[in-house]
């Protein structure tokens, strides 16, 4: 099975993930999973923490299938979404993502399709993953913000690299010279 991308409305691409689900139900022969990767990431709106889901690569659907073609076919024959725009190419042929691009991506997300905060350890400059998706993600981590409770990470996805904030949270080392002057209840 490989992947594939459809080129979607930006906004939408739950709509068009909830509309190929659909149409292509009826269809029992045709095995296929549809991903709309995401992202947690706690956001600071008028002094308060939420935590708010973003999509990963907006405008895009990926698809994993055999049968990109007969995927193809029924909605050339049911009738494209208004926010469906096209199924990516290169030249005649559909474009299909490299393992190397896609891997990393499926080894963050959830189930749900979703990168969770993920829990680091700062001392100086080290990090240590303790757990959570960047615990198996094997890329640069550009940059960590520990304040907003980001990390910048790299992904390459149709051949370009892409940056993208994900939530940690942070955990700090504490001294015992800290811990004795602090009241325990």
């Amino acid at each position: 099975m490989k992947w594939y991308a459809f080129f979607v409305k930006t906004g939408e691409e739950d709509t068009i993930c909830r509309y190929l689900n659909q149409i292509l139900s009826y269809y029992t022969e045709i095995d296929y999973n549809i991903l709309v990767p995401k992202r947690e990431l706690i956001e600071y709106k008028l002094g308060k923490k939420t935590l708010v889901q973003k999509i990963l690569f907006p405008g895009y659907v990926l698809v994993y299938t055999e049968s990109i073609l007969s995927i193809y076919n029924v909605i050339l024959i049911v009738g494209w979404h208004s926010d469906l725009f096209a199924l990516l190419r290169i030249e005649e042929n559909f474009q299909e993502i490299r393992s190397e691009e896609i891997v990393p991506i499926i080894n963050l997300v959830s189930n749900e399709g979703i990168i969770n905060i993920s829990t680091i350890f700062l001392e100086k400059d080290k990090v240590i993953i303790t757990d959570g998706p960047l615990a198996h993600y094997k890329g640069t981590i550009k940059k960590i913000n520990p304040r907003k409770g980001r990390a910048k990470i790299s992904l390459k996805f149709l051949n370009q690299n892409c940056y993208f904030d994900i939530s940690v949270k942070c955990l700090e080392k504490v001294n015992e010279e800290d811990i004795k002057n602090k009241i325990l209840f």
